[in-house]
C-alpha cells in the first residue's frame, strides 16, 4: 500500500468517524427537543414562514444574463397535522 493509499484510507476512516458523531448528536437535540417542545404561538409562527409579502425584495442581474430574488426566508409552505388518541389526522 503506498502512502498516498493509506493517506486516503485515513482520511475516508476520519470522515466517517465525524459524520457518525454528527449524526448522533443532531438525533440527540432532536430527541431533546422533542421532550421538550417550544413555546410559542403557533399563529404567529405559521404567519412568519408563509407570509407572501415581496415588499423589499430586490431582483438582482446576473453576470450571465439571468435574474435571481433572494426571497429572504418568505414563500414556505408549511405542512400542519394532529394527533388525536393516538391516531394521525
Amino acid at each position: 500500500m503506498t502512502l498516498k493509499n493509506s493517506m486516503r484510507i485515513q482520511f475516508m476512516a476520519a470522515a466517517t468517524l465525524i459524520s457518525a458523531l454528527l449524526a448522533a448528536s443532531n438525533t440527540a437535540a432532536q430527541e431533546s427537543s422533542l421532550a421538550n417542545p417550544p413555546t410559542y404561538d403557533f399563529a404567529q409562527l405559521i404567519e412568519a414562514l408563509t407570509l407572501r409579502s415581496d415588499e423589499g425584495l430586490e431582483e438582482v442581474q446576473q453576470a450571465d444574463g439571468s435574474v435571481s430574488i433572494d426571497l429572504q426566508n418568505r414563500y414556505r409552505n408549511v405542512t400542519l397535522g394532529r394527533v388525536d388518541d393516538g391516531e394521525r389526522r
